[in-house]
C-alpha cells in the first residue's frame, strides 16, 4: 500500500491488540463480542460521568452567576470553530480506516500537533478581535489563557483515535472518569475561594492536560520521526471533507449561542449555555456509550449491508427509549428541575430549558446516521448533509433573535424533529440499505414524545403542590410508566424484544 519505510518495520500495518492493559495478547475477538464488552464498559463510565458533571454543575452553579458562566461561553463558542481544524477529520479517517501502518499514525500525529500548535498562537493573536467583536474587554484574557488548549488537544487527537480504533473501552472509560473528577475538583475549589469565571477556565484546563497525559500513557507508543512517501497524505485529504462536515456541524451547533451572546448578551447566554448543559449531561450518558462503540464498530463491519442497517436500527432503540423518558420529566417540571439543580435564581429558564431538551434529545436519537455514513466513507455526502443543517441554523439564529431566545431554542428544535428522515433518505440511495424498520423505530418515538409531552404538561398542573425534589421524583416515575405502557401497541412491543434481547446478548457476552 505504501511505500517501505527506510529504518525498518515503521510501515508494517497496526495491529488490534485484544487485551487491554492486561500486559499481553490474547486470542482474536469478534468485533461483536469487544464491542459488547466496549458497550458495558462505556455505559459505566456514562453512570460515572453523570454522577460527577451533575454535581460540578450544581455546584458551580451556585458558586458563580449566569453572567460569569456567559463570559466563558462566549469565548468558547468563538474559539471552538478552531478545535475543529485541530482535528481535520484525522481522528474519523484513523478510526474508519481498513489499514493504517505504523508510519501514518506517528504522521497523522505530527500533523495534528503541528495544527495545534499553530491555532493556540493564532487565537491568542486573535483575542482582542474576539473582545472587540462582543464588546467585552474581559474576554481578552480569558481567550488568552485558554489557547494553549488547542496545542494539547492537538497532541491527545491521534492517542484517543488509536485507541478508539483498537476498541480499547476500558481503557477510554478510565481516561474520562480520571479527568472528569480531577478536573471538577479544580473548578469547584477555584470558585469556591472566590475565582469567578477563571474557576471554568481552570477545569477546562486541566482537563485538557490530563487526558493528553492519560491518553499518551495508556497508548503506550511515542511518535517517531515524519516518514515521507508513507501514504499519509491520502488520509489527510480524506480527513478533509471529514472535516468539513465537523465545521458544519459546529457552525449549526453553536451559532444560537453566538447570536445570543451578541444580541443579548453575557447574562442570556450564561442561563442558555446552562439549560444547555442541563439537559446535555443526562442524553450524553445514555447515548455516550452508544455512539463511542458504534462508530469504529460499524467501520469493521462497513462492507455489510445488514449489520450496518440493524447497527442503526439498534442504535435508535436502545437510546431512543431511554432518552424519550429523560426529554419527557424535563418538558413536564422544568422549573422544579431548574430550582433543584441551580437554585431559584434561574427559573426563568423553564421554557427554554423545554425546547433545549427536545432538540437534544432528537438529535441524540439520530446520531446514528451521521455514523452510517461516516463507516461507509461517504464524507460528501455528510457535508451536503450538515451544510444543509447549518444554513437552516443560521437563518433560525439570526431570524429568531428578533423574537427573543425561547423563540430560538423552539425553532432549532422543531426543525432538528421534522429533518432527520433526510439523512436515512440519502444513505439508502447512496448505499442501498433498507431503511423502512429504521424510520418506523424513529416515528414511533416521536410518536410518543408528542402524546407524553402533552399529557404530561396538562396534567401535571392538576396534582397539589409538592417541594421540587418531590415533583422530578412524580415526573419521573410518571415518564417511566408511560414508556413502558408503550409495550402494550405492537410497534413499540417489537422495539422492546429487541433492546432487551441485545442487553442479554451483552450480558453473555461479557
Amino acid at each position: 500500500m505504501s511505500a517501505a519505510d527506510p529504518s525498518g518495520g515503521a510501515d508494517e500495518p497496526l495491529e488490534s491488540p485484544v487485551a487491554d492493559g492486561a500486559g499481553g495478547t490474547a486470542a482474536p475477538e469478534s468485533v461483536g463480542r469487544r464491542a459488547a464488552r466496549g458497550f458495558a464498559s462505556m455505559t459505566a463510565v456514562q453512570l460515572v460521568r453523570f454522577v460527577v458533571l451533575t454535581g460540578s454543575m450544581v455546584v458551580m452553579s451556585r458558586l458563580l452567576t449566569p453572567r460569569e458562566f456567559g463570559l466563558v461561553a462566549m469565548v468558547t463558542a468563538v474559539i471552538g470553530i478552531a478545535d475543529m481544524f485541530r482535528d481535520m477529520g484525522l481522528s474519523t479517517v484513523t478510526i474508519q480506516a481498513k489499514e493504517l501502518s505504523r508510519a501514518q499514525r506517528d504522521n497523522l500525529w505530527w500533523v495534528n500537533a503541528s495544527i495545534g500548535a499553530l491555532l493556540s498562537c493564532a487565537i491568542a493573536l486573535a483575542s482582542p478581535l474576539i473582545a472587540w467583536a462582543y464588546g467585552v474587554a474581559a474576554l481578552l484574557p480569558i481567550a488568552l489563557v485558554m489557547s494553549p488548549i488547542f496545542l494539547v488537544n492537538g497532541m491527545t487527537t491521534q492517542y484517543q483515535a488509536n485507541l478508539q480504533r483498537e476498541l480499547r473501552f476500558t481503557s477510554m472509560a478510565r481516561i474520562s472518569i480520571g479527568s472528569q473528577v480531577i478536573s471538577a475538583l479544580v473548578g469547584i475549589v477555584s470558585a469556591y475561594f472566590g475565582a469567578g469565571y477563571w474557576a471554568i477556565v481552570a477545569q477546562n484546563l486541566t482537563g485538557a492536560l490530563l487526558g493528553l497525559v492519560m491518553t499518551a500513557t495508556a497508548a503506550g507508543w511515542i511518535p517517531g520521526r515524519y516518514v515521507r512517501g508513507s501514504g499519509t497524505w491520502g488520509h489527510v485529504k480524506t480527513g478533509w471533507q471529514y472535516f468539513a462536515s465537523a465545521i458544519l456541524f459546529y457552525v449549526e451547533s453553536n451559532v444560537d449561542s453566538v447570536v445570543i451572546g451578541r444580541v443579548f448578551g453575557a447574562e442570556s447566554l450564561g442561563g442558555y449555555n446552562r439549560a444547555v448543559q442541563l439537559v446535555r449531561v443526562p442524553l450524553n450518558m445514555i447515548s455516550g456509550a452508544a455512539g463511542s462503540v458504534l462508530v469504529p464498530a460499524m467501520a469493521r463491519v462497513q462492507d455489510s449491508d445488514e449489520k450496518l442497517r440493524r447497527a442503526l436500527r439498534l442504535q435508535f432503540i436502545a437510546t431512543g427509549y431511554p432518552i424519550l423518558a429523560v426529554v419527557l420529566v424535563v418538558v413536564t417540571v422544568p422549573d422544579s428541575l431548574l430550582s433543584l439543580a441551580f437554585g431559584s435564581q434561574w427559573l426563568h429558564l423553564g421554557a427554554i430549558l423545554s425546547w433545549v431538551a427536545v432538540g437534544a434529545g432528537v438529535s441524540r436519537l439520530i446520531s446514528g446516521v451521521a455514523g452510517g455514513l461516516t463507516a461507509r466513507g461517504l464524507a460528501k455526502d455528510l457535508a451536503r448533509l450538515s451544510l444543509l443543517n447549518a444554513l437552516v441554523a443560521v437563518v433560525i439564529a439570526i431570524v429568531g433573535s428578533v423574537f427573543g431566545v425561547v423563540v430560538i431554542a423552539a425553532a432549532i428544535a422543531v426543525y432538528i424533529a421534522v429533518s432527520w428522515p433526510l439523512g436515512l433518505v440519502i444513505l439508502h440511495r447512496r448505499t442501498g440499505i433498507a431503511i423502512r424498520d429504521v424510520l418506523g423505530a424513529g416515528l414511533r418515538l416521536e410518536t410518543a414524545g408528542v402524546v407524553g409531552g402533552i399529557c404530561g404538561t396538562a396534567l401535571f398542573p392538576l396534582l397539589p403542590g409538592m417541594p421540587a425534589w418531590a415533583d422530578v421524583l412524580v415526573a419521573g416515575m410518571g415518564a417511566s410508566a408511560f414508556v413502558g405502557a408503550l409495550s402494550m401497541v405492537p410497534g413499540y412491543r417489537r422495539d422492546f424484544r429487541e433492546g432487551l434481547g441485545l442487553v442479554e446478548h451483552f450480558r453473555s457476552r461479557r
